[in-house]
Order: C-alpha cells, then sequence, then structure tokens
C-alpha cells in the first residue's frame, strides 16, 4: 500500500512539474517519492530481508534512507545556496548516521545495539547542528523571507526525522511495540517526510521564482529614480 502511494504521489509531482523538470527541485522531489516507493515494493516482496533476534530487517529501507535523506539535505542546501563542501559534510554525516542505524539493526547483541544507536544519535545531533549552523547562515545573508522560509522548512524536516529515533528504539531495540505497528509508524513518517517536505520546497522554489523578477524590476527602478 505504502509502495503505491508513493508512486502515485512521484506520478502527481511529475505531472505538477513537467514543464519545470529542469529545475533541480522539481526532479528531487520526483526521485525521493520514486526511491521510496520502489523501496516498499522491494520489501513487499521480501528483497534484503534478515531475520535477527527474532525480528525481520529490512535492509531495502536503510538503503532507502541513505538515497532519500541524502537527496532531501540536498534540497535544503541548494534551497539556500550552501557551498559544495558544506553540502558534502551534511550528507557525508546523514550517511553516517543511517550506517549507525542498519548496524544497530543487525547486530545479534543488545549492547552492541544500544552502541551503534549512540553513535547514530550523535551523527542526528551534530547534523541538525549543522543544519541550523552553516545552512542557517547562509539563510540569514539573505534575510526576509527567505530566512524565514528556509527555518520554517529545515525546522519541519527535523520535526517529522525525530519520529524515526523513536520508532527505531520501541521496536528493534526495545520491542516495546509490534513489528506490524513499527512498519505503520514507519510508512507513515516516510509519507508525511518524504512527499510533503520537497513539495513545500518545490512550492517556495516556484513562488521565489515568480517573485524574483518583480524585484529585479523594482531594483531597475529604484536606480533609475536614484540617477535622475
Amino acid at each position: 500500500m505504502s509502495s503505491v502511494f508513493m508512486y502515485l504521489s512521484c506520478l502527481s509531482l511529475f505531472l505538477m512539474t513537467r514543464k519545470d523538470l529542469s529545475r533541480p527541485f522539481s526532479l528531487i522531489a520526483c526521485l525521493v517519492t520514486f526511491i521510496a516507493g520502489s523501496a516498499y515494493l522491494g520489501m513487499a516482496n521480501g528483497i534484503l530481508v534478515r531475520v535477527v533476534d527474532g525480528r525481520k530487517v529490512y535492509c531495502l529501507r536503510y538503503v532507502d534512507w541513505c538515497l532519500t535523506t541524502a537527496l532531501m539535505l540536498l534540497d535544503l542546501a541548494m534551497m539556500r545556496g550552501a557551498n559544495m563542501k558544506a553540502t558534502a559534510m551534511l550528507m557525508g554525516i546523514d550517511m553516517a548516521m543511517i550506517s549507525m542505524a542498519l548496524m544497530a539493526a543487525m547486530s545479534p547483541e543488545e549492547d552492541g545495539k544500544w552502541h551503534f544507536f549512540g553513535l547514530g544519535c550523535v551523527c542526528f545531533a551534530c547534523m541538525v547542528s549543522f543544519l541550523f549552523t552553516s545552512l542557517q547562515r547562509a539563510a540569514e545573508e539573505r534575510g526576509g523571507d527567505a530566512q524565514r522560509k528556509f527555518k520554517f522548512v529545515a525546522t519541519r524536516t527535523v520535526e517529522l526525522w525525530c519520529l524515526y529515533p523513536v520508532i527505531f528504539a520501541l521496536g528493534e531495540l526495545t520491542h516495546t511495540i509490534p513489528e506490524e505497528l513499527e512498519i505503520i509508524g514507519y510508512a507513515v513518517a516516510d509519507v508525511m517526510a518524504k512527499t510533503g517536505i520537497p513539495m513545500m520546497i518545490w512550492i517556495w522554489s516556484i513562488f521565489e521564482t515568480k517573485a524574483l523578477p518583480t524585484i529585479l524590476t523594482s531594483e531597475k527602478e529604484a536606480l533609475g529614480s536614484i540617477v535622475e
């Protein structure tokens, strides 16, 4: 069901952005939902499923996260014109975090699970800190609406991503919730994050593009009046 929803979201995004696919925001919005839909289809067919400590570990889920979260961070970085070094570092921290989560899920020992989970949480904290320092500074340089929009989108992204370690701890680590509820929790979080956030950034980019000619015209008029 989740794969169908993701594919439908991808199709909807493609139809809405087909005249604008040259823009990276449009392409990333389509890619994120397509990758997520393909991962759910693979998981439903039992691809890369392992049993650890009596529970199924869907390895494709972590491949999906590694690709889609990196793309979403790239989206945020491009949104604020961050330099390549800062963007690469942010994506590297994100991939390290997902790797720690996979090792925690695959570890047969409870202590090992908590150790890797702890390292993943450290990576997550570093990523959030980096997001609201380096990228936030790039937004502040532009000021006004640009700063407010970036802070809003970045905050919503982090809030949604905070659901994942909670579900992971309740499911993979402590087995507090059954496997079925864990799958539903991840599916709901994925739908909100991977369809909502890229769509939000794409809509923002459209409005900003439309506003740019007006801003440039106003600046030219102001400059002309000063010259006169």
